[in-house]
């Protein structure tokens, strides 16, 4: 416990030592650079949230048809239409 109170006292009597980056001018520049980076930060994430973050592009098929041709091919792995019709239907939506 005398050591703790010793070390503080230390600390408040400025015992030469300083603490954190060597202290002074270095110490205001650190924290200087650190608000900076902070600010960026922020104004990045606010930015970033704005335009939608990390929202994925829908992606839609070149072919219209293309909804209609993967009904039908389920319906045809299913065996709820024959290989006549599966290729009727196809031929009309070509």
């Amino acid at each position: 416990m005398l050591a703790v109170v010793s070390v503080l006292a230390d600390i408040a009597n400025g015992d030469g030592h300083d603490h954190m980056w060597g202290g002074g001018a270095w110490a205001w520049a650190w924290g200087a650079v650190m608000m900076v980076v902070m600010v960026a930060l922020a104004v990045a994430l606010i930015v970033w949230l704005l335009r939608g973050g990390a929202r994925t592009p829908v992606s839609t098929p070149l072919d219209p048809t293309h909804e209609a041709k993967s009904i039908l091919a389920k319906r045809f792995a299913n065996g709820e239409v024959t290989v006549e019709e599966y290729r009727e239907r196809l031929s009309q939506l070509d």
